[in-house]
């Protein structure tokens, strides 16, 4: 099948890592990773600034460049311990198992993994090496007329590592070969 035909029909295994920058700048290393959700939908959209000007010799040109990628997850909702590592909030770490909220959260760095099946019966890895998630609406309703189903979505952005790239994609003939890759990309024990 020719590669500019080739359709997602499925995506799987969003798996989340505590990102952390090297001291000298110059590599990410990867803790705590794990699959976050089981997803329903995720859309990546590049963010490109565009400067029109006039070039030395009268005409029009334009110039671009990418900034990174707006990410936008649809998922079942997150576990605590994700929404901790995500957003930075405190998880107690004793037999309670709360989660605290508190005015000086920020979200943290991850890095995100996860694959799609094509069409052709092949798989699509993606790793976005710095990511950061913001924490979406809280929202319940009081089932009166009926039950209100409701999809949390999470927004964030894909931020350039420091070579430069903000997202890695490569093409796998088997689904564990796509899982054994994102596994790889975050550290994550095989499982």
């Amino acid at each position: 099948m020719a590669n500019g035909n080739r359709a997602y029909w499925d995506v799987k295994r969003f798996c989340v890592a505590s990102a952390a920058l090297a001291e000298n700048g110059e590599s990410i290393t990867y803790t705590n990773g794990a699959m976050a959700w089981d997803l329903i939908g995720v859309s990546i959209t590049p963010n490109v600034i565009s400067a029109p000007h006039t070039s030395e010799t009268g005409g029009r040109k334009v110039r671009y460049k990418s900034l990174g990628a707006d990410i936008s997850v649809d998922h079942e909702p997150e576990t605590l311990d994700k929404r901790a590592l995500l957003f930075g909030h405190t998880m107690d770490s004793g037999s309670t198992k709360e989660l605290a909220y508190g005015i000086q959260d920020t979200p943290k760095h991850v890095g995100v993994t996860f694959y799609r099946t094509l069409n052709d019966d092949t798989y699509e890895g993606v790793f976005l090496p710095w990511a950061i998630f913001s924490e979406g609406t809280a929202e319940a309703q009081a089932a009166l007329e009926g039950i209100t189903y409701s999809t949390p979505t999470t927004t964030g952005s894909a931020e350039a590592d420091p070579t430069g790239n903000y997202q890695y994609i490569k093409s796998f003939a088997t689904e564990q070969e796509a899982i054994s890759w994102c596994n790889t990309k975050l550290s994550i024990s095989e499982d």
